[in-house]
């Protein structure tokens, strides 16, 4: 899976701010999610982001405490602590919501290091500021070797020049969030979150509407009582980007469930019998079911932007196949007909057989 870096002071450039409200947060939470790429925290990052974080916190406690000490008769200290130390709590939330891999350095050679630093290689590039070039120059050793054994995408977001000079070329290197999920979504990371949140909270009327768009395959099936009275769509579904044509973005939706909810009723193949010496079943069973289901369903949307109010619109129609192994897996009951001589014709809950 491709895999994604970010350093420290593209963090450090949002404030710290973890907050699941962050829209960045939460764009990068949902396609990780969305097994769009994997994130990982190099372990020098990691420890730089929570000192940063709990260096701030700690000053700001102190001095909370110091001009106003009859906060402890009022406010509960713990209470105190959740608001000064909110980010490293929200930093390690996040971490936990996208299932974060702590990439530990402890294993690279420092003699390579040390290769870099006497030959002013990058990072060490700067005279002046060699020494404060150590975790960059493990940061991007670490990553080169990954990247040697991968086959997949790596992405880097840092804004610091040496350490991406460092970076092997196959590396895809931003100086932004913003720039990276631009590239990765295709689309701004507000107005992603905006149309995400909108099919989100549409998923209803998307089942609603979707039905009257369907065209269904029932291929080897036509006589039997294949009859959907509606959909019902999962609300875990991984959304994609198109394409985006002025104001219209065209997206798709992989949806993880589709239940299609009716009547649906067809021979037992396997149950039935029909003697070779016959030209008709002298015994029938039938597969009955209220619901079949489907894993995995792409559907396509174009969000239309009418005077900045996004509406959803469908394609022409959507085809559905619905199967006799569909019908076979999800069927609750059986209907067995007694012998039949092929001679009267006759009917059971509105199936005529000659």
């Amino acid at each position: 899976m491709d895999k994604l870096f970010i350093d420290t002071n593209v963090f450090e450039g949002i404030g710290f701010n973890f907050d699941n409200r962050n829209i960045l947060i939460k764009v990068i939470t949902n396609n990780v999610n969305d097994g769009k790429y994997e994130y990982c925290c190099l372990s020098i990052i990691d420890n730089e982001i929570k000192a940063h974080i709990s260096k701030k916190a700690s000053d700001d406690e102190k001095n909370l405490l110091k001009h106003y000490k009859w906060i402890k008769n009022y406010i509960d200290e713990q209470m105190v602590y959740n608001n000064c130390y909110k980010n490293l709590i929200d930093y390690e939330r996040f971490k936990e919501n996208i299932s974060c891999c702590i990439c530990d350095v402890s294993k690279i050679n420092p003699e390579k290091i040390f290769d870099k630093y006497f030959s002013f290689a990058y990072p060490f590039e700067n005279k002046e500021n060699k020494k404060n070039e150590f975790p960059d120059a493990f940061i991007s050793e670490y990553v080169n070797n990954l990247s040697k054994d991968m086959s997949d995408k790596i992405y880097f977001i840092s804004n610091d020049n040496g350490l991406c000079k460092s970076l092997d070329d196959s590396i895809l290197k931003y100086e932004t969030i913003d720039e990276f999920l631009v590239d990765i979504n295709g689309i701004e990371p507000d107005k992603y979150l905006y149309i995400y949140d909108l099919i989100k909270k549409s998923i209803k009327s998307i089942s609603n509407d979707i039905f009257l768009y369907i065209d269904w395959k029932v291929i080897g099936l036509e006589d039997e009582i294949i009859e959907p009275s509606k959909i019902v769509l999962d609300n875990d579904f991984i959304f994609d980007v198109l394409d985006v044509n002025d104001e219209d973005v065209y997206v798709r939706c992989k949806f993880k469930k589709v239940s299609f909810f009716g009547e649906f009723s067809c021979i037992d193949r396997e149950k039935s019998y029909w003697p070779n010496d016959e030209e008709y079943y002298v015994y029938i069973e039938y597969l009955k079911a209220d619901k079949i289901v489907y894993e995995d369903f792409d559907l396509n949307f174009k969000i239309k932007n009418f005077n900045d109010d996004y509406v959803i619109e469908y394609d022409s129609c959507y085809c559905f196949d619905i199967n006799y192994e569909k019908v076979k897996e999800y069927a609750t009951s059986v209907c067995p007909y007694e012998y039949y001589d092929g001679e009267d014709s006759w009917t059971q809950d509105g199936y005529e057989m000659r």
